[in-house]
């Protein structure tokens, strides 16, 4: 499957984090930070994350470590560890995520940053 426009779609997109595309082992979800925007810290149990750097610079903390993120730059998130993450840049930080198995529903939008709902994480709880 080809994803067409993912790089447009990483400089026009204002939301907090869209799911591009799910499948039963696989999700695709595009994440926006603003300038000193913090994620909530959260680990998910049953899914494996793979973040990769589109745009901006920023932090993320993984289990305790913290890693410098510029663009291209990509990292792995074991199931369950505790992961933070931080715009530190002047401009918006834009970032794939890939989750394995899928952790949000079909077509997912979140619009502003707010912990989602344990049910909109297809039943997993995240630790915070």
């Amino acid at each position: 499957m080809r994803l067409n426009g993912v790089a447009r779609l990483a400089r026009s997109s204002g939301v907090y984090r869209r799911a591009l595309h799910t499948s039963n082992r696989l999700q695709l979800v595009m994440m926006s930070l603003r300038k000193s925007e913090t994620t909530s810290e959260e680990a998910l149990p049953d899914s494996e994350q793979v973040i990769y750097v589109l745009h901006g610079e920023g932090e993320a903390l993984i289990g305790g470590r913290l890693h410098h993120l510029e663009r291209g730059d990509g990292l792995i998130v074991p199931a369950g560890a505790q992961l933070n993450l931080r715009n530190t840049g002047v401009e918006d930080l834009r970032l794939l995520e890939f989750f394995a198995p899928p952790v949000f529903p079909e077509g997912w939008v979140q619009e502003a940053h707010e912990p989602p709902a344990r049910s909109e994480l297809g039943g997993q709880s995240p630790d915070h």
